[in-house]
């Protein structure tokens, strides 16, 4: 006989409980809200007397250990025993079952036999930052601008013929990483937790530290976190990586050399953890660590922690999302299921972004990436909607606020611009066999937008229709995004990225053998190309008032909007000047509306170079790039304002030639005739 179901939470809250208090049964009960203390109420247990036989007493359902929490580690403050040695479940490595470490070793072997011969030595990525005193080749914030626009390059360099300024300005530099370095599976004597040097209060400062300074900090409770380490429940693994991310941010050499230790003993440590007690603390680790060791410079192993980590993460969101009806456990009147859902969707993406960003520069073809998107929820939009947050104000966690706050609309933004280069590298024309997502979603918007791209898959043709396809569902989920969001500065965001990708797509590669000639220039391709720019000259003013703007956006958030911004002036400009570059004997087939449309695109160029004027572009390093490119087409507009009179004709007439005047950087080889009749 099935045993009974549990009912919902309990009626009086752990606090009374253990003191024998009526509890008002309030989502934070009148005694713990006059104490000011955290108000957690437990699952409850199943109803009626308990139908046990003496055959059937060893296997009591895990559920009626009250006081049980799920979500922390009951493990001590000390070094974990050895594998010989037996102690807490959880975390103990038993030689039957496979270790973390060994997990990692195989992804590493897996991730080379895809590289088909490539080197990670030659590595087609470029960073900028000193390497002085060991200090990372980029810092945790750099990260997340990176990936905001450079998963936007390295995608359209795979199908686009325009010509795209790198992320970094030293592109022609082979970036060669200082090591990486497979993750050792051997095994290795353990050495002592490093954490015994840290009292309570040094590790709560480090921890605000931490939580001030890294991007990944809205996928951690803080709240919880605390609370772990006030109980002494905490993990060793995660807080290890997270004391050894806030040893770094301090940035002197003792500070860098401790991280160094500490990030050692945390790589050490897995070896010791299988892969079956993997849990959310685990994946959590996992992530920070792949965010460590990319800043780092280390690659493979990046790529391997990002890999297991992201897998570890989609387990357990199934699991999770399998128990979430049935398990009530709250916290200060917040449901704990729904925290751990959030944590995972942010680490699922995060994840995944890092992995999407490795196989498209290392060409690393994987067909399961789309069922992976469509994982996860997004992470939340902004402070308001993220439980997370709302615990810890709660909590009267108060300290860290701003900066974590800051942090989700760009974390949000990476996570749509993943999904939507996860299926644009999949329209390469070859067999798919992704599977199904086993999940399905809550009806919303952005769920919309998920299963629009996945109708990216069902064309198998030449790459030019499948530009084309992918160009009307990019189109749709752009009409999505404006009729559902309200926040002006995070829909500009995403649409800036979204617009970047309709130019590019524009204009697919050529087979080879193939000129830039045989682009069909229709009335279609010059009126979306006319939207996307028209676009951008529209939102400049949003950009332009974001530091006086209510939006609470770090200066380096600030940063990698206008670098996003930037990438997408620098498609505008590279699609007018391939029109204007093409042969004249292919205009003299091209309808009036074509030409008008030509017109109308030079005067938008003159637009875009008036924004030059303002001081908001000046922190890009390509701005006088892509400004002395409009400028030159604004000049061009204005010689043929100067020839309105002569009549449109092509034979025996002599007409203005597009061309770089003298101490301007070239853009098209060669000569172009134009002719007055664009007007």
């Amino acid at each position: 006989m099935e045993s009974a179901p549990a009912t919902d939470r309990r009626r009086s809250c752990r606090f009374c409980r253990s003191r024998k208090l009526r509890c008002s049964g309030a989502s934070v009960c009148s005694a713990c809200k006059d104490r000011q203390i955290e108000c957690l109420y437990d699952q409850g247990g199943p109803k009626g007397r308990p139908r046990v036989t003496g055959a059937r007493s060893g296997h009591r359902p895990v559920a009626r250990q009250t006081g049980s929490d799920p979500i922390m580690k009951q493990t001590p403050w000390t070094s974990p025993p050895s594998p010989s040695e037996t102690g807490a479940a959880g975390q103990l490595f038993s030689p039957r079952l496979k270790s973390v470490a060994e997990a990692l070793l195989e992804v590493s072997t897996e991730t080379r036999e895809k590289l088909h011969g490539h080197s990670l030595d030659g590595f087609p990525l470029t960073r900028t930052g000193s390497l002085h005193l060991g200090a990372p080749k980029l810092g945790y914030r750099d990260l997340v601008m990176v990936l905001t626009q450079d998963l936007v390059d390295a995608t359209v360099a795979r199908f686009s013929s325009l010509d795209c300024l790198s992320f970094f300005p030293d592109e022609a530099q082979s970036w060669k990483h200082s090591g990486a370095s497979t993750p050792d599976g051997s095994s290795k004597a353990f050495e002592p937790a490093p954490l015994a040097g840290y009292n309570s209060y040094r590790i709560t400062q480090l921890i605000d530290v931490w939580f001030a300074a890294h991007p990944l900090s809205i996928a951690l409770s803080k709240t919880l976190l605390l609370r772990a380490v006030r109980g002494n429940s905490y993990d060793p693994l995660l807080l290890a990586v997270i004391l050894g991310g806030a040893q770094l941010e301090l940035g002197d050499v003792e500070a860098i050399a401790e991280s160094e230790k500490l990030m050692r003993w945390a790589s050490s440590r897995l070896q010791y953890i299988s892969t079956a007690s993997s849990d959310l603390s685990t994946a959590q680790a996992l992530s920070l660590l792949a965010w460590h060791e990319t800043c780092q410079g280390n690659d493979l192993q990046a790529l391997a922690y990002s890999i297991y980590a992201n897998r570890t993460v989609t387990r357990l969101t199934m699991d999770t999302l399998a128990r979430s009806s049935r398990d009530v456990r709250q916290i200060n009147g917040i449901n704990l299921v729904q925290i751990e859902l959030e944590m995972m969707h942010v680490l699922g993406w995060m994840t995944l972004a890092l992995m999407v960003w490795y196989f498209t520069h290392l060409e690393i073809v994987d067909d399961s990436l789309p069922a992976l998107a469509m994982m996860n929820a997004h992470p939340p939009m902004n402070k308001h909607a993220s439980l997370i947050l709302r615990l810890d104000r709660a909590a009267d966690n108060l300290s860290t606020l701003p900066h974590q706050s800051a942090w989700i609309q760009e974390i949000w933004t990476i996570s749509h611009i993943t999904s939507a280069v996860v299926h644009l590298n999949s329209i390469c024309p070859r067999r798919s066999n992704a599977p199904e997502s086993p999940l399905s979603q809550q009806n919303s918007w952005q769920t919309q937008l998920h299963q629009q791209l996945r109708n990216i898959q069902l064309y198998k043709v030449d790459l030019g229709n499948l530009c084309g396809e992918a160009r009307a569902v990019l189109a749709r989920n752009v009409q999505i995004i404006e009729a559902n969001m309200e926040d002006r500065e995070a829909q500009t965001w995403i649409l800036t990225a979204y617009r970047t990708l309709l130019i590019h797509l524009l204009f697919p590669r050529m087979d080879m053998g193939m000129g830039m000639d045989a682009i069909a220039v229709t009335v279609d391709l010059v009126q979306s190309l006319t939207d996307c720019i028209s676009f951008f000259s529209h939102s400049f003013p949003v950009l332009a008032n974001l530091p006086s703007s209510t939006a609470a956006l770090t200066p380096s958030s600030t940063q990698s909007y206008v670098r996003s911004y930037m990438a997408g002036l620098e498609a505008c400009g590279s699609a007018i000047d391939t029109l204007f570059s093409l042969s004249h004997k292919q205009w003299q087939c091209w309808e009036p509306p074509v030409l008008q449309g030509l017109a109308r695109l030079l005067g938008l160029a003159t637009k875009l170079d008036s924004l030059f004027a303002d001081d908001t572009l000046l922190t890009d390093w390509r701005w006088r790039t892509v400004k002395d490119r409009f400028h030159r087409l604004s000049k061009y507009k204005q010689e043929l304002d100067l020839q309105q009179s002569v009549p449109p004709v092509w034979d025996g007439m002599t007409v203005p030639i597009y061309a770089n005047t003298p101490g301007e950087l070239p853009y098209v080889t060669g000569f172009s005739t134009v002719d007055a009749a664009f007007q």
